[in-house]
């Protein structure tokens, strides 16, 4: 008994090795190849991820700091605040090693908004400092962009734009274009 379980284990190792050793399958060439990546979308990819980080920067801002500046009101909106500034520099630095944003002068004045916002940050500035120099790096980086929006961030994009133009147009006139139902007309 002992000397047939043996030799059903040892038969059993021996199909598994060669199963193991014949399973392998060598290349061909008619494997299909890898799609080689396109720099253009993981360029805009990275532009598109800037631009959502400085539109965070400026929606954590006013959630984190009083509007006048030097008071932190909300300690873990600020810290979200300091990070999305710093992947925003990140991102720029990604973006520019990508080859994707070859206009270099406008790079650097780009770079130049994203260290006065997170200066401006790092003070506890006023909302309305922070606001500009975030507002000015969106600029350059919509115009960069040319339009080009990575599909992935549109409707995150899209929803931040609708949200800052409702704080803009303020709260007030949105109750008075109510029509009792909750939605406007």
């Amino acid at each position: 008994m002992i000397i047939t379980f043996t030799r059903s284990i040892a038969v059993g190792l021996v199909v598994l090795g060669l199963a193991a050793g014949g399973c392998t399958r060598a290349p061909t060439d008619e494997a299909p190849s890898a799609k080689a990546p396109d720099p253009q979308a993981a360029s805009r990819e990275l532009a598109g991820e800037l631009l959502g980080a400085l539109k965070l920067v400026r929606q954590e801002y006013t959630n984190a700091v009083a509007p006048g500046g030097a008071t932190i009101v909300d300690a873990t909106e600020y810290a979200e605040t300091e990070l999305f500034a710093e992947q925003a520099e990140q991102k720029l630095a990604a973006w520019r090693a990508a080859g994707g944003f070859t206009d270099a002068g406008r790079a650097d004045e780009l770079a130049g908004h994203l260290g006065t916002l997170r200066a401006a940050i790092g003070r506890k500035a006023p909302h309305p400092e922070v606001a500009g120099a975030a507002a000015a790096a969106i600029g350059i980086v919509q115009q960069a962009m040319a339009g080009a929006m990575p599909e992935s961030i549109r409707g995150a994009v899209l929803a931040s734009t609708r949200a800052d133009q409702n704080l803009r147009n303020g709260s007030s006139q949105a109750s008075s274009s109510s029509n009792g139902s909750g939605f406007r007309r």
